[in-house]
């Protein structure tokens, strides 16, 4: 992780919290935890001390000793947003002791360890199930074995099947698990550091779907009562989330939108909470991440948004001044700006029947244009089913809708439209 130097006001003062709490000793949390305090020692002199905890919940619960910060994961660019932390990211929003303190991006390079010379005999996996997930194609079709794409996750107490979403409650409990058996048919997944000090032997360095330099994972550095003020008109602030309910009805996410296409506002993340099983969504609770840097009034815009008829009452901002991370340090070059093959838009024909699509746009970073793309589904009579974004490398995101029309012609216009537009990167169309 390659940090850049935040303004000393928003790191930890002589007389403020010196504990970093953080998932267990060796976890990817860990690495980053310990990356973000020799940042913290480097550049502000602040002796930070990393306390790694085995649960994600006794992290949170860190916040009622008032003097400790969280380093708390939220979404990863091969598995997406980790669903459990809703309940996190809505108790940030709701709470104006808690506050983001910057954002961070971590490089996941997810190792395959066994006990055994190579990785012949293995049939089964121990591993958290995010880690599993994310290097779905590595235990599921390659050399490893062939059984692994039906293998038992070792959980304890039960066996159960990579195809869940359950498994060990973190990779290092996984590779304990591993070194303890001794058993040459169990590997697991973690970090290089986790498979040193068990001495397990590392079989592949970089064993997820995605490549470590792809394979990202956003955090948050979360501290109470750090920054109790609001932000000042002067926008001093230039990241902000906001947490909001709208009516569940079509037209309703555009409309809140639109004027923050207005303000300057440059949408990075959008995702909408799931609903409960069989539950009818009256209205829809939003999270989105923004950059403020372009907006000239904020006490404005808040004011605009609590206004509109379909949002639900109070709307949650929250603001935070830094992202601690630029680029990889395997990529040095990581803000050059990549080139995307043409869009070949004549492809889409034999995808358009039926009425119901799943659309996946890249847009290119410009303000504005999350907003044109709705406007331009809402007015060619598409309903939006479910919204949501997912990182796909630091500061890059994917919009990924499940939209209604009332007929095929309409999907043919919306595309009409995207094209001549010319603000998206990629995009892929499945009809439903």
């Amino acid at each position: 992780m390659n940090l850049v130097k935040p303004p000393s006001r928003l790191l930890p003062q002589p007389d403020g919290p010196t504990r970093l709490a953080a998932l267990g000793q060796y976890s990817y949390s860990d690495e980053a935890a310990r990356n973000l305090a020799a940042h913290y020692q480097e550049y502000h002199g602040q002796a930070v001390e990393v306390v790694n905890l085995p649960t994600i919940d006794e992290v949170w619960n860190q916040q009622k000793l008032g003097r400790t910060s969280m380093l708390i994961p939220l979404e990863n660019t091969s598995s997406g947003l980790v669903p459990e932390h809703w309940r996190f990211i809505e108790a940030i929003l709701r709470d104006p002791g808690m506050r983001i303190v910057a954002t961070t991006h971590h490089h996941v390079y997810m190792c395959l360890c066994g006990v055994g010379n190579d990785t012949s005999k293995a049939t089964a996996v121990a591993s958290h199930f995010q880690a599993l997930r994310q290097s779905s194609n590595m235990v599921g079709t390659s050399n490893v074995s062939k059984e692994l794409a039906h293998a038992p996750v070792l959980v304890p107490g039960k066996i159960d099947t990579i195809s869940t979403h359950e498994g060990m409650p973190s990779t290092v409990l996984g590779l304990k698990q591993v070194h303890e058996k001794k058993d040459p048919n169990l590997v697991g997944l973690g970090t290089r550091s986790a498979a040193e000090a068990l001495n397990l032997n590392v079989h592949h360095d970089d064993a997820s779907n995605l490549p470590g330099s792809r394979n990202v994972t956003q955090m948050l550095l979360l501290q109470r009562d750090y920054e109790s003020r609001e932000p000042d008109d002067d926008n001093d602030m230039p990241y902000h989330a906001v947490l909001l309910r709208i009516l569940n009805r079509r037209g309703s996410l555009y409309e809140v939108l639109r004027p923050l296409a207005d303000h300057g506002v440059n949408i990075t993340a959008i995702h909408n909470k799931p609903p409960k099983e069989g539950e009818i969504q009256q209205a829809v609770t939003l999270f989105m991440e923004m950059d403020t840097s372009n907006v000239a009034r904020l006490s404005k815009l808040k004011r605009t948004i609590g206004r509109l008829p379909h949002v639900e009452k109070p709307v949650r901002w929250q603001s935070w001044q830094d992202q601690l991370e630029k680029g990889s340090s395997n990529e040095p070059n990581g803000d050059v700006v990549k080139k995307h093959p043409p869009i070949d838009w004549g492809s889409f024909r034999n995808v358009l029947r039926g009425r119901r699509y799943k659309l996946r746009l890249v847009p290119k970073s410009e303000i504005g244009v999350l907003a044109t793309n709705v406007g331009i589904i809402s007015s060619n009579k598409g309903n939006l089913l479910s919204f949501n974004s997912k990182i796909i490398e630091p500061h890059r995101y994917a919009f990924e809708m499940e939209v209604e029309v009332p007929r095929r012609a309409f999907m043919n216009s919306m595309l009409i439209e995207f094209r001549e537009r010319g603000n998206i990167e990629e995009i892929s169309i499945e009809a439903l």
